[in-house]
This record gives structure tokens, sequence and C-alpha cells, in this order.
């Protein structure tokens, strides 16, 4: 089909966590392989051997926490890091895009905030 889809996709994760913060990394992998069997000549695969290779994204995420309460509640500053190494998708040349649905397109990608728990 369009974009093609992978033999596999992983996710493997660690925290490390106390009572003042969390470190996490969090790895996600997604199998390369052919990227179409179609034969339509009006989407013209460019790759010749019609393959891409498997790609390995890192996102980092943490939280530490500003205030606690004797309730067991508390306030926490957070922040992520998505595809922390900036991982390019494979150009498949299939329609001249990347499927979005299996490869991150976006590249680094910074989240933070505030999040409360009472």
């Amino acid at each position: 089909g369009v974009g093609g889809t992978s033999r596999w996709k992983a996710t493997a994760s660690a925290t490390y966590e106390t009572e003042a913060y969390r470190l996490s990394l969090t790895s996600r992998y997604v199998g390369g392989g052919v990227i179409t069997r179609d034969t339509d000549s009006s989407y013209p695969v460019i790759l010749e051997d019609n393959k891409v290779k498997g790609r390995l994204y890192f996102d980092l995420s943490g939280d530490v926490t500003v205030f606690r309460n004797s309730g067991g509640g508390k306030v926490s500053l957070f922040g992520v890091i998505r595809n922390a190494f900036d991982k390019d998708p494979p150009f498949t040349g299939y329609d001249l895009a990347t499927p979005r649905q299996l490869y991150d397109v976006i590249g680094r990608q910074y989240t933070a905030g505030l999040r409360f728990n009472f």
C-alpha cells in the first residue's frame, strides 16, 4: 500500500525515579523494508531497490517536584524532548513523501509544563 508498512516496531523505556525527580529514556524503533509493491505508474517509486533502512528514535523526559503537601499532592515541572538526536526520516520517493504514520517527519520537539496532582 501507499507508504508501505514496517515489519517490526518496538518501544523500550527506562526510568529512574526518586521522591524529588524522575528521568526517563524511551527508544522507538521502526523497521525498514519494502516501501510498496504497487505498479501504478502514476506513483513512481524513485528508489531503485524500493527499500529503506529502519530508524531508531530516542525520547528524553523528566520532572522535578517543586511542592509537595502532606496529603500526597504535588506540583512538578516537566519537560520532554522527542527525537532527541533529530534523526531524519528516510526518503521513500513514493509520491515524493515519507509515510508520516511510520516515521518521525517533524524532527526534534520540545514540550515543557507544570503538573498539578491533588
